[in-house]
């Protein structure tokens, strides 16, 4: 599933620019009925007041029943834009390996080679995103943490790169390890039984399916590809 990371998606999300005082100017002055007074001429007399930005803010900021801190919607607004779900890397390295599989035939299918060099290169990408992200700022990225004052901890790029590797090491693992291709084997055998049973009735062609075939210390290089790309950015 990989590590539940909250942020601003990618860097993608921009908190909306709301000139906060001039809605409140607007329902507060121009929306509000105009009041009438007794003029000294014996009749009604209508008056508008214009209310300074300093005097929205003191009066916003007051704890007179319907009013709201600025502030604090402020905050909230950042809150919100800074903690949106956010896919984890290991559902990003599935979903691209997947995006190489679509629409192409069992027999078409990329090679055990192929499908590496994909989840290498969208790890390596991942990465890049990270490093650009936190150089120009605009990346904001949080985990769960009980210590924290609301629960998350705020992570650096160090973080990032480190739950990355992580995550794509154990993705590595999964799909190219020594279970996995136990697993293919057994899943490839099953398949072949099932399709000989089929021909012996007179129904199915009979086609037989040959489990991938990984080279030899095929996902350690792997990972060893991945670590060294970090290493190579943390110098």
């Amino acid at each position: 599933m990989g590590m539940n990371i909250v942020g601003n998606v990618n860097g993608s999300y921009k908190a909306p620019k709301i000139d906060l005082f001039e809605i409140a100017e607007q329902r507060e002055v121009d929306q509000q009925p105009v009041k009438t007074v007794s003029s000294i001429f014996g009749k009604d007399t209508a008056i508008k007041v214009n209310i300074s930005k300093e005097g929205l803010l003191a009066f916003h900021g007051s704890k007179l029943q319907g009013s709201y801190d600025l502030n604090t919607q402020i905050e909230q607004i950042e809150y919100m834009s800074e903690h949106q779900p956010v896919v984890s890397f290991t559902n990003r390295l599935g979903i691209a390996l997947q995006d190489s599989y679509a629409g192409v035939a069992y027999e078409n299918r990329p090679s055990v080679e192929d499908q590496g060099n994909t989840v290498l290169n969208t790890f390596k990408k991942i990465a890049d995103e990270i490093v650009s992200g936190y150089a120009d700022g605009s990346r904001v990225r949080f985990v769960e943490d009980s210590s924290g004052e609301d629960g998350y901890r705020r992570l650096t790029m160090e973080d990032e790169l480190a739950i990355l590797q992580e995550e794509f090491d154990e993705f590595v693992e999964s799909r190219f390890g020594k279970k996995y291709q136990e697993w293919n084997i057994k899943q490839i055998n099953a398949i072949n039984d099932i399709q000989k049973t089929k021909q012996r009735l007179g129904i199915g062609d009979g086609k037989v399916y040959e489990p991938e075939k990984v080279p030899e210390r095929f996902a350690e290089n792997l990972i060893k590809e991945g670590r060294t790309y970090i290493g190579g950015i943390l110098k």
